[in-house]
């Protein structure tokens, strides 16, 4: 049986943690070496992966808000560090990116 997503491109590494948004479909995974993957659930695809977003293992993620332009805020978070990320909806090309 053939798996409905590709995981090549985000390596082998761990997941240590992940995040779902309901009201759009998104998912954000973080891995053992500090890697970030945004999900689109309904479309069974990968939409972006950062290999190195944290320097160490990604130990939490957790979509925050949405905003009236329809762009998502979410925090990762390593031990001892966090950042915050804005996902927004291109509107010319569909999808979204960090």
């Amino acid at each position: 049986m053939k798996p409905l997503v590709d995981y090549s491109s985000i390596g082998q590494e761990k997941v240590m943690c992940m995040d779902i948004h309901e009201e759009s479909g998104l998912m954000l995974s973080g891995y053992k070496d500090g890697g970030l993957a945004l999900w689109d659930l309904l479309e069974y695809k990968l939409l972006k992966y950062i290999p190195e977003h944290h320097a160490k293992e990604i130990t939490n993620v957790k979509f925050v808000h949405l905003k009236e332009n329809g762009s998502i805020l979410a925090v990762t978070c390593e031990e001892g560090a966090s950042r915050w990320i804005e996902i927004s909806k291109r509107a010319i090309f569909g999808g979204y990116s960090f």
